[in-house]
């Protein structure tokens, strides 16, 4: 079987060269076929884990609440904020948004209703609210109460009176909720095992009825975004004014990647062309390399499209990974052709190509699978879009194989034979040198190797996963500014939740008294006969018509609206206001607080509170209360917003403290309250990625070291060739612990890069000292012979790599910074392990035999 395959590989492209390229040209036009469908995944789906229980809980806690994603606008006026002119441009400027489609309804200072400017009384309530536009409002008076009010204070106003915000809420996708919902479900019977034949099936079509929904939703918000962005460019130029919220910060991510794919990846690509021509000095060694690495990521990014993959913000760098790949592979056909050539000046250039195919082919081939070994292992994440990359890369890779092995020696068969090769006096010094290094400074090398591997451990041990949305832009940015302007005077960006039910026995009563919910229906009746044949709207006089029923509400099937309970919640409430790392709190004590205002400050008793919970007029009751208590108000939802730009953010020890100290200081059961929103989402994440990190790391050096054997054949040789590529991975890890920076998203695939390249170093230097091992047995002239022949193909590959990742460094979106640095140095690590570690080890250890 493989002899028939061999045959026809030589078929179409030693023989029939013109087949193999054509071939490569069919599919290179179906690839553009199917590019146009390549896409950014900008979804939340990308930035949680796959199977979370938090996430559920999430999804069943935005169901019973009202409201869903909602976008910021940030306005500081350069004049009075008040002025009429500021005013009517802010009056305008709703008209315009309120015309774009996907936003439900907007909040800011012209239409959301004052109760205190001056104050007004529960009839007035009752006859409408009074806005700022309301005739007879007193604009000092409002000023004062949008600055200090309970509810619009960090909200719609900063407390210095000089920035407002415009809060706009965005429509609910209904036909995204039902097919994730109808996904969902499928999946929970998957992970349980449970999943039939049909429902297989369905699964797979729920599946990618999710994703088309999905999709879609992305490119209205996006289009929103934009719409949003053009209203308010016609209003710049009288203060600053940004857009803020977690929707615009994954839509402006993915816009970052892709401005970063496309002008990074033809920057990279240009750099990559003069770093080979001052390597080879001939066009020809330009050329074929450029042209192999065009084609495959071309063809990978169609075929990406056409496999409908979503690529995420991790796995949009697969395109600058798959440039490493086949320029590796390429450069190494390149180095083994030019040493045939200038050993063998009579051969054809026929046999030159298949003498170089066929002595490549084996090591290639085990780096290619080797690397795939270590992509493979970010399955091991639990994180979609890592695991997504993982798969990506894996298929990258094969892509990127084939064709280096199917265009570059078709293209090269056309070539005429260069006899006189270029004597690269500069290289082959370089090469001898680092031999030379390797022999006189053994011992040196050795003890350095140690003395790094214990700071790349204690580096490791040093290692964070903590970082804020902010940081992942430079200051400069438009984005920045925005998050920050809205984190220190509008109450922070990133959404955190509290959700409290009933104490167990307040449950337990309710289960064994079910007639006590007939008598709150008997009651909530009383309450509305009484109150529509009313007209004083005062408190007090309620509460002696109700003096003897007294009793009888306390025991009503309703767990908050007593004082009791809400003095309670409020004892919380101003606990989280207090913390430093959280913004803008909101509560059902916001509500309370703000009826108390009209109640002249007097605090309301249980039956004025249950007259509350009923007769509120719905202009009211809908932005105080639906949104923080379920209708039979026995759950209340804290929603609260953390300041992403402290700098003493530390989310995962901010979740701990709070689930401690609603047990420890306010004695709520452990089981009663639980915490949600995207802080919790994203913050499950981040602490996967130190132990996927471990985990995956463990997984890849196995499956390694086991492909090593099988290759070499030898368990000596195997741990001799791990250990430099297990050293190059920690160090570059390691320093990330050691200058404080932490995993993230992209970061997390660094050790899984280091490892791929590294273990391709080492498979070709050492295959290659076999082969010089064998005409002498000198492990030290091994050393000097592998350097000059191999090592000239491990130090061109690597650095031409490193100068085209570089480049990485001038982009504005941080993560990408850091990942071209990191991939710079990953691949330097590797580089020094298997010129200078690897050869000393060989020696040292002998492990070919004395």
């Amino acid at each position: 079987m493989l002899q028939r395959l061999y045959s026809l590989y030589k078929l179409f492209v030693f023989d029939k060269p013109w087949a193999g390229i054509s071939l490569i040209l069919i599919l290179s036009i179906l690839a553009a076929l199917q590019a146009s469908k390549f896409r950014l995944d900008a979804s939340a789906d990308s930035l949680i884990l796959e199977n979370d229980d938090d996430l559920n809980y999430f999804r069943q806690v935005s169901r019973r609440y009202p409201g869903g994603d909602f976008l910021f606008i940030a306005y500081r006026p350069d004049e009075a904020i008040l002025s009429e002119t500021v005013l009517k441009r802010v009056a305008d400027m709703q008209a315009d948004l309120e015309k774009i489609d996907g936003i439900d309804s907007m909040l800011n200072i012209l239409n959301v209703p004052l109760i205190d400017s001056p104050r007004v009384s529960f009839t007035e309530l009752d006859s409408g609210v009074r806005t700022l536009r309301t005739l007879g409002v007193d604009e000092n008076l409002a000023l004062k109460e949008f600055t200090s009010s309970p509810l619009y204070k960090n909200l719609l106003m900063s407390p210095n009176g000089k920035t407002m915000a415009m809060q706009l809420s965005l429509s609910v996708d209904e036909d995204l909720r039902s097919k994730l919902v109808a996904r969902d479900a499928l999946r929970e019977k998957k992970w349980a095992n449970t999943l039939t034949t049909e429902e297989q099936t369905a699964l797979a079509q729920a599946e990618a009825a999710y994703t088309a929904a999905s999709n879609k939703n992305q490119q209205q918000q996006k289009r929103l975004i934009q719409n949003v962005r053009e209203v308010m460019s016609k209003y710049q130029g009288h203060g600053p004014m940004y857009l803020g919220g977690i929707a615009m910060i994954a839509s402006d991510m993915t816009d970052f990647v892709s401005r970063d794919i496309k002008v990074f990846g033809v920057a990279i690509l240009l750099f990559l062309i003069v770093t080979l021509a001052f390597i080879f000095r001939q066009a020809r060694w330009v050329i074929l390399p450029m042209l192999c690495c065009f084609v495959s990521v071309f063809a990978m990014v169609g075929l990406v499209g056409l496999l409908g993959w979503p690529i995420t913000v991790i796995s949009s760098n697969f395109t600058s990974l798959l440039l490493i790949m086949t320029m590796s592979l390429t450069i190494h056909l390149i180095v083994r052709y030019r040493e045939l050539n200038q050993l063998n000046p009579d051969w054809s250039q026929k046999t030159l190509i298949t003498t170089t195919v066929e002595q490549m082919a084996k090591p290639c081939f085990y780096t290619s699978i080797t690397t795939i070994v270590a992509f493979l292992s970010l399955v091991f994440s639990g994180i979609r879009p890592v695991i997504d990359f993982g798969f990506t890369m894996v298929v990258g890779i094969c892509v990127a194989f084939s064709l280096s092995f199917i265009l570059f020696p078709a293209l090269a068969s056309f070539l005429n034979v260069k006899r006189k090769a270029d004597s690269q006096t500069i290289t082959n010094a370089i090469s001898a040198g680092i031999a030379s290094f390797t022999k006189r400074f053994s011992k040196g090398i050795l003890s350095t190797s140690l003395i790094l591997a214990i700071f790349s451990i204690i580096g490791i041990s040093k290692l964070e996963v903590e970082n804020r949305f902010i940081d992942y832009f430079k200051e400069s940015t438009e984005i920045y500014k925005g998050m920050y302007l809205i984190d220190s005077e509008l109450g922070g960006t990133t959404p955190l939740d509290i959700i409290i039910k009933p104490d167990s026995s307040f449950i337990a009563a309710m289960e064994s008294a079910p007639e006590a919910l007939s008598e709150a229906d008997e009651l909530d009746a009383i309450f509305d006969e009484d109150l529509s044949s009313t007209e004083d709207d005062d408190f007090d006089l309620l509460e002696g018509d109700y003096e003897e029923q007294e009793n009888t509400v306390l025991t009503a099937p309703n767990y908050w609206f007593n004082e009791n309970a809400l003095n309670r919640l409020a004892s919380v409430h101003d606990y989280l206001n207090d913390l430093p790392q959280i913004g803008k709190v909101l509560s059902l004590t916001t509500g309370i607080r703000m009826v108390e205002i009209i109640n002249d400050g007097n605090s309301l008793n249980d039956i004025e509170l249950q007259v509350l919970r009923a007769k509120l007029p719905p202009a009211i009751k809908e932005p105080l209360f639906d949104p923080y208590v379920t209708e039979d108000g026995n759950e209340v939802r804290i929603s609260m917003r953390l300041i992403d730009s402290d700098p003493s953010l530390r989310r995962n020890e901010l979740i701990e403290k709070l689930n401690t100290d609603l047990h420890d200081k306010f004695g709520f059961e452990k089981d009663q309250y639980r915490l949600s929103n995207m802080v919790v989402l994203y913050n499950n994440m981040l602490q996967s990625l130190f132990d996927s990190q471990i985990k995956t790391m463990g997984v890849v050096m196995l499956a390694i070291l086991i492909m090593f054997m099988i290759l070499f054949r030898s368990w000596r040789l195997s741990i001799v060739a791990i250990l430099p590529n297990i050293f190059a991975a920690a160090f570059v890890i390691g320093l990330m612990g050691w200058i404080g920076l932490p995993l993230d998203l992209m970061s997390i695939t660094i050790a899984a890069i280091a490892v791929g390249i590294g273990v391709d170093n080492a498979i070709h230097y050492i295959v290659r000292y076999k082969i010089e091992y064998q005409k002498d047995q000198d492990y030290d002239a091994c050393v000097f012979r592998s350097h000059a022949t191999i090592g000239k193909g491990i130090y061109f590959t690597n650095l031409t790599v490193i100068a085209g990742f570089s480049i990485l460094v001038l982009s504005s979106f941080t993560p990408t910074i850091y990942f071209g640095l990191l991939t710079a140095l990953a691949m330097f690590a590797a580089l020094l392990a298997n010129l200078i570690l690897l050869p000393r080890l060989l020696v040292v250890l002998k492990p070919l035999g004395k």
